[in-house]
């Protein structure tokens, strides 16, 4: 079910802890760790519709990723300043509904 058309691009990203929660995370970007029912990239994506969202993770998995997200904008920077654009941890858990009434410039976490 779709919520609420964002007007704003969504950018998620692996930080260096990233790496800390392998073996699950091995073949996966951290947002596509599953917890409850989906993991954040899908969840954040449902509920906010963004008009492009994008990525930055670990070299060897942009193709892979690519290929299985071909609307994905991965390991690109071009596209972040075409819009406002919110920028979500890729191992954080929001509340997805507090994630709605950000306006541009906010801040949360």
């Amino acid at each position: 079910m779709q919520e609420k058309d964002l007007n704003m691009q969504v950018a998620y990203f692996e930080d260096a802890i990233a790496n800390q929660l392998r073996p699950l995370c091995w073949l996966r970007p951290v947002f596509e760790l599953v917890c409850g029912q989906s993991g954040l990239r899908e969840r954040v994506n449902r509920s906010l519709v963004p008009s492009k969202w994008g990525g930055f993770i670990r070299s060897w998995l942009a193709d892979a990723y690519q290929e299985e997200h071909p609307t994905a904008l991965i390991n690109r920077g071009d596209w972040l300043r075409s819009e406002p654009t919110l920028l979500l941890n890729g191992r954080w858990l929001p509340d997805v509904h507090q994630l709605k009434t950000l306006l541009p410039g906010d801040a949360s976490g």
